[in-house]
């Protein structure tokens, strides 16, 4: 689980995937796939603006989030 560095969403690990939630609602705003193996870590840059997953198979993937997408479906 990683939470973002304003507090705005949460993410967490769901197999292949990762999710993203508005920490106030819950409501889930983001699926991020395409790690070949299951989600080890995750954590989101100190700006907000990437989220960097490792899979099983030692893959490290960065994400751009982008934030106005994000606030779009919050």
């Amino acid at each position: 689980m990683a939470v973002s560095a304003d507090g705005r969403w949460v993410g967490g690990v769901l197999d292949e995937s990762f999710m993203v939630w508005d920490a106030d609602t819950g409501k889930p705003l983001l699926t991020l796939a395409g790690n070949s193996q299951a989600v080890e870590g995750v954590a989101f840059s100190p700006d907000d603006m990437h989220l960097a997953t490792i899979g099983d198979d030692g893959l490290i993937r960065i994400d751009l989030l982008r934030l106005e997408d994000l606030v779009a479906l919050a």
